[in-house]
Order: structure tokens, then C-alpha cells, then sequence
């Protein structure tokens, strides 16, 4: 696995879960998924959720329609991309504020 692929899942995640957070204490809709108090605890929670490929994590925090963003068909793979995501974003995380959108916040991992 390739440090593009975990990112690459990172990306997708994360414009995902970012919007799940109160913003000024107004809840954000995310068709579905969790809502969080802040972005920091959205991203912790999806980071937990990967280090174990907890299916219904994901579902939660993501939203009933999240079944393709974590699944290729290949579960090993799948598991694979996650765990290494896990690892990324436990060594090194970084949330900054979209400028133009006060409702997105970009995660960087690694």
C-alpha cells in the first residue's frame, strides 16, 4: 500500500466527516452521519473507527450511503487502507479551517 492510497482515503473521508460539527452551536446536516461537537472530535472518531475497521463506526459517523467510500470489494485491502490510515493520522494530524467555509475544516495526515 502506498502512501497516496491512504491519503487518497483521508481526502474522501474527511470532506465527509468535516462538515459533521456544530458550527457558533448550529447543527450541520450531513445527510445521515453523526454529528460532532468539533472537528477534532470527528476526526478522532474516525480515526478510532479505522484502526479497527469498525463497519458500523463508519456507518455512523458517515451516513448510511458511506458503504463504496470504505469498501473496494477486496476486505483484506480495504482493511489495509484503513489500518494505514489509522497510522498516519495518529503520528501526525493537522485540522485547518477552510477560509471561504466556516463549515469545512480539511484534515492532514502524516
Amino acid at each position: 500500500m502506498t502512501r497516496y492510497t491512504a491519503y487518497g482515503l483521508a481526502f474522501s473521508l474527511v470532506l465527509l466527516v468535516s462538515a459533521a460539527f456544530n458550527v457558533d452551536g448550529q447543527s450541520v446536516s450531513t445527510q445521515g452521519g453523526k454529528l460532532f461537537a468539533s472537528p477534532e472530535d470527528a476526526a478522532n472518531a474516525l480515526i478510532a473507527a479505522a484502526e479497527t475497521f469498525d463497519e458500523p463506526a463508519f456507518k455512523e459517523i458517515l451516513g448510511p450511503g458511506s458503504y463504496e467510500i470504505m469498501h473496494s470489494g477486496e476486505p483484506g485491502y480495504d482493511r489495509d487502507i484503513a489500518s494505514e490510515f489509522a497510522k498516519l493520522a495518529r503520528a501526525k494530524k493537522t485540522l485547518t479551517a477552510d477560509k471561504r467555509n466556516r463549515r469545512l475544516v480539511i484534515l492532514t495526515i502524516g
